[in-house]
């Protein structure tokens, strides 16, 4: 099984045909608001290929059927981020980013129901770490950069959390994300400066697999 995280990272920055093959993994597993953010990145990435429009409307008829499985409490939260979330799928600069984040954050201490923003979770960790944090920007204070890592780790953390509680209850698909989570809370504490809480991630994790990419694009 793959790894969501690098999947939503792959598709954030225009790899389409590797997050295409990524996605593909995830589209039958049991939450509803993770099908709809699959079937939803299908679809953007098979659009963003050349030759690619069965597979597109294939990805269209998932999507749908996977929004028809949503209740209302989840669609109401999926629903109030996709601007925000389209707009930095599409330009993945810091402006949309801080968009997203501002919705996101509004949503995401606003409702019990986080599981219904896991794969809106992620994105925000990847805006906060490789976007809003990434090295190429020279021209951001260090605290700035280093608030946007912590801000990162401890979103993966919490995701940790989240996805150690499926894999738990049965849910082997999701055992790489949960482990994938430590590694980039790891990653993400060592740039904002706190190696005592990356070696503990880094622990808990267990040895650093041979994963390209694992640190992300905007962390290179």
């Amino acid at each position: 099984m793959s790894d969501l995280i690098r999947t939503i990272e792959s598709d954030l920055f225009g790899a389409y045909e590797w997050a295409a093959d990524l996605y593909g993994d995830f589209a039958e597993v049991n939450e509803a608001p993770d099908r709809v953010a699959v079937h939803r990145g299908l679809l953007r990435c098979y659009e963003g290929l050349e030759g690619k429009a069965d597979e597109a409307m294939r990805a269209a008829e998932g999507l749908v059927e996977a929004e028809e499985a949503l209740d209302d409490t989840e669609r109401a939260i999926v629903s109030a981020l996709d601007a925000p979330r389209e707009r930095l799928f599409e330009k993945g600069d810091p402006e949309s980013a801080q968009a997203f984040l501002a919705a996101f954050e509004k949503a995401w201490t606003g409702h019990a129901e986080k599981q219904a923003l896991v794969p809106d979770a992620i994105l925000a960790a990847l805006a906060h770490a490789n976007v809003l944090g990434a090295t190429r920007r020279k021209d951001v204070p260090p605290e700035e950069m280093k608030a946007h890592h912590v801000a990162a780790a401890k979103l993966y953390e919490e995701l940790y959390a989240m996805f150690s509680f499926r894999v738990g209850t049965g849910e082997p698909e999701w055992r790489e994300t949960m482990q994938s989570c430590l590694y980039r809370a790891s990653v993400s504490w060592r740039f904002a400066g706190d190696e005592a809480k990356a070696a503990r991630a880094q622990q808990i994790a267990g040895p650093v697999p041979d994963a390209a990419g694992l640190a992300g694009k905007g962390l290179r």
